[in-house]
């Protein structure tokens, strides 16, 4: 990321956290934009019902939140040094860091939140295929073995095999009454 000079008076020491905050920065979108290219292979393996390919998505996935949770740490321990607060949400760099704030430090928390934004859409959707495959194939082993539920089939909350009310409340529980 290149350099932004920082303005008089602003010490060398906070000069060179700032351009690794920026780093810091770049190094999280990288990995929120590889975990969203592994999301999009997901949904292709997914939509080929290639099961291998869906595994080695999981672990893929899994090994990148890791390094992100260590990007993250990272990230904290920058804020914590040069603002005093860790928990600093990224919208009030600007204040926190004063005339500290360089244009690429902006730029690359721009960034940041812009992958974080777009991470989050991915994610909403890879649920909804996710759940849809899931739904899928239950109806189809459900029709496969004649399992279809019927109308009736089930008792509904309160009732009991004749139809009338339970009157224990429909807790749902069984006792065993034999000795």
């Amino acid at each position: 990321m290149q350099s932004t000079p920082l303005p008089l008076g602003v010490p060398t020491a906070v000069s060179g956290r700032v351009e690794t905050l920026a780093e810091a920065f770049g190094s999280e979108t990288r990995l929120l934009r590889e975990l969203e290219r592994v999301l999009e292979r997901q949904r292709t393996a997914v939509g080929q019902d290639d099961l291998g390919s869906v595994d080695d998505s999981v672990y893929a996935a899994q090994r990148i939140l890791l390094t992100l949770a260590q990007a993250k740490r990272r990230r904290k321990s920058l804020l914590h040094l040069m603002v005093g607060n860790e928990e600093l949400p990224l919208a009030e760099l600007d204040t926190a860091l004063g005339m500290g704030m360089t244009e690429s430090v902006r730029r690359a928390r721009d960034e940041l939140h812009e992958a974080a934004q777009t991470l989050a859409r991915e994610l909403d959707l890879n649920r909804r295929v996710l759940q849809g495959a899931i739904t899928a194939g239950d109806q189809l082993i459900r029709a496969l073995v004649g399992a279809t539920p019927r109308a009736g089939q089930t008792y509904g909350r309160g009732q009991v095999n004749n139809g009338t009310q339970d009157m224990a409340g429909g807790s749902g529980v069984l006792i065993n009454r034999q000795v």
